[in-house]
């Protein structure tokens, strides 16, 4: 069979085995430990800077017109964190659900506060870092923040933005995780045929064999 195929194969395996699980936090877990597996891959096992490096995967190997808006800033965590308080927005409907590209929510991304705000606060606030802000306290601490608990918006393919009532909430749907690692990996196995590399390197006598990650 050919390599690229067998991996893809697998992948695809792990995810009907996932399918199966109940929690979403325990489903939501394990997408991010397949994609961290060709992460780690791609960067030679290098335990430099994970968070960087999972960044420039997604952002390298995610498809640019599908997914336009993972370095797009999230302006409501960022006013949230700016302002050390959650607050409702004038711009926004009550129980509507709005995604990033949403009109109402690029008119909050425009607001002074957003615009104004410095660039280490900007980049925290990207939707890739928040993803990678989503892994870090779902894998270490098992917090379900950014995600959803129950199915409805699971099945979403973007961010969505839900009314908690006294506030407006980020989260990222188990269907747009999976749809977003899935493609990512795809182009990624694309990208090592084109290069004559293997696709997924298990050599087990690597140094970092004994080195943990964050």
């Amino acid at each position: 069979m050919d390599r690229y195929q067998e991996i893809k194969d697998y992948v695809n395996d792990l995810i009907k085995d996932i399918e199966k699980m109940k929690y979403y936090q325990n489903k939501i877990s394990c997408l991010f430990s397949i994609v961290d597996s060709f992460v780690q891959n791609y960067f030679n096992y290098s335990s430099y800077n994970n968070q960087k490096k999972f960044k420039e995967f997604i952002l390298k190997f995610a498809d640019k017109e599908k997914y336009n808006y993972l370095e797009l800033i999230d302006p409501i965590t960022l006013i949230y964190d700016k302002n050390n308080k959650k607050i409702r927005f004038e711009e926004l409907s009550d129980a509507n659900i709005y995604v990033p590209n949403s009109s109402s929510i690029e008119n909050i991304r425009q607001r002074n506060e957003v615009l104004t705000a410095n660039n280490v606060l900007k980049e925290k606030h990207k939707y890739i870092s928040l993803i990678y802000c989503t892994r870090s306290k779902l894998v270490h601490e098992h917090q379900s923040s950014g995600i959803v608990g129950v199915d409805t918006e699971n099945y979403d393919t973007t961010p969505i933005y839900l009314d908690c009532t006294s506030y407006w909430s980020l989260l990222f749907p188990y269907t747009f995780l999976k749809e977003l690692f899935l493609n990512c990996i795809e182009n990624y196995l694309k990208y090592q045929k084109e290069n004559g590399q293997d696709p997924f390197n298990n050599n087990f006598g690597r140094k970092s064999h004994y080195a943990f990650y964050d």
